[in-house]
């Protein structure tokens, strides 16, 4: 059994973001107590988050079935999005999972985001460590 390749940590790291980032949406449209710019702010967020996930999603799914070696079309923009994605996602889990870890919330929700946060930066690790060992083919 081979170990995950670049592509497949391409892969999980958009599916995980498009995943987490898309209940977001539905946390903040169901939020009665968030309005205003509060609420504008943390959709902008969350649908930023989607739409990166996605992009990387479909370029490399573009890429998978390029059917050449050579990385061309929508695909050769699948690593540069996803280490870039790796490198924001993990950022912000970073920062702000320490602003809920210190913050006054309760235990259950700092351990959920405790989790979502390990998570996206041990994707983002492995997409970081294996670019470029499988490009330019998506094979």
């Amino acid at each position: 059994m081979s170990a995950p390749t670049h592509v497949q940590w391409l892969l999980a790291l958009g599916s995980w973001t498009v995943f987490v980032w898309f209940q977001r949406i539905g946390n903040v449209i169901g939020d009665d107590d968030l309005s205003g710019f509060a609420q504008i702010w943390r959709l902008v967020v969350a649908v930023g988050f989607v739409a990166a996930g996605m992009a990387l999603v479909g370029s490399v799914v573009a890429g998978q079935r390029g059917g050449g070696d050579d990385g061309a079309g929508l695909g050769r923009f699948a690593s540069p999005l996803g280490v870039g994605l790796a490198a924001i996602g993990s950022t912000w889990w970073i920062l702000r999972g320490g602003q809920i870890l210190i913050g006054d919330w309760e235990l259950a929700f700092k351990a959920v985001h405790s989790v979502l946060a390990v998570v996206v930066v041990g994707l983002s690790v492995m997409v970081w460590r294996t670019r470029g060992y499988d490009r330019p083919s998506y094979g």
